[in-house]
């Protein structure tokens, strides 16, 4: 049972201040809103977390990089999220702001589910990061291509010349992964795909792999590449090898009964075709 609702508040992006009016509308559904405002993702995730535990579920009022942010911090205490679009391309928000308060009545309903999403773990030396949408090993811009070494469970599957190589979970199939050329997943599929970035072979070409696999990436030794985790990158350096697996937790997300990720996926399509 949902009580406490948390608004976390891109101020970048929330200009017109709709966490008041969002805020308002909870209170008259009989929710306790709380709000964490900050410009950007700056805040401190200290400061994130305790607002975390303090609530049950969290919307975010912002584009998709607000909601990767938020989303990853929640899975650790299986805290849901929904995400309300205030960016351009919004795949991963539940809900425009205009139906912000037909959603908040169907929450007060029960008019919704919690649907999981597997996320990535990955391991660089002795550090581990979380991704939601994707792992990307790539060349610097001033560097030559790489030559890729991937195998998995310590089982060669091949080696090819290419400016990088990502893995995807299904929720990133319809992110990076997409424009690279790879497939797109139900988004409560169990896999990792692993695709090509700009491979200078025919035979280099995009994988599926069970989300049970363990799959390492190793960089050319001499070639400085750098790693990144859902597009801000963490690591630069000669060489890099990662190691990529199935986290041992989920995001979790709202959806509400009406939503269909067809339909909202051939929606974004088109309007992803439409140079403004």
């Amino acid at each position: 049972m949902l009580k406490t609702i948390g608004i976390y508040v891109n101020t970048d992006k929330d200009t017109n201040m709709s966490c008041d009016h969002i805020a308002q509308v909870l209170v008259d559904n009989g929710f306790t809103p709380r709000i964490l405002s900050c410009a950007g993702l700056c805040c401190k995730t200290e400061e994130i977390v305790s607002f975390i535990k303090n609530v049950d579920a969290v919307f975010t009022l912002g584009g998709d990089g607000t909601l990767l942010m938020i989303s990853k911090l929640c899975a650790r205490f299986q805290v849901p999220v929904l995400g309300i679009n205030l960016g351009r391309v919004g795949f991963l928000s539940e809900v425009e702001l205009m139906d912000v308060d037909k959603a908040i009545r169907a929450l007060k309903n029960g008019e919704y589910v919690v649907n999981n999403r597997m996320m990535l773990e990955c391991r660089v030396e002795d550090k581990v990061y979380y991704a939601l949408n994707e792992v990307v090993l790539h060349r610097d811009m001033a560097e030559h291509m790489l030559n890729i070494k991937l195998s998995a469970r310590e089982q060669s599957v091949g080696s090819f010349y290419a400016d990088g190589v990502l893995v995807a979970s299904p929720t990133g199939s319809t992110a990076y992964n997409l424009s690279a050329g790879g497939p797109i997943a139900a988004p409560d599929a169990e896999v990792m795909l692993l695709t090509p970035i700009s491979a200078h072979t025919l035979r280099a070409r995009p994988y599926v792999f069970s989300a049970k696999e363990v799959l390492q990436i190793n960089g050319e030794e001499g070639i400085i590449s750098a790693l990144a985790i859902d597009g801000a990158q963490v690591k630069r350096g000669d060489g890099i090898t990662v190691t990529v697996r199935r986290a041992e937790f989920d995001a979790r997300f709202i959806s509400l009964k009406n939503k269909n990720f067809y339909s909202v996926l051939s929606s974004k399509l088109n309007e992803w075709s439409t140079v403004e």
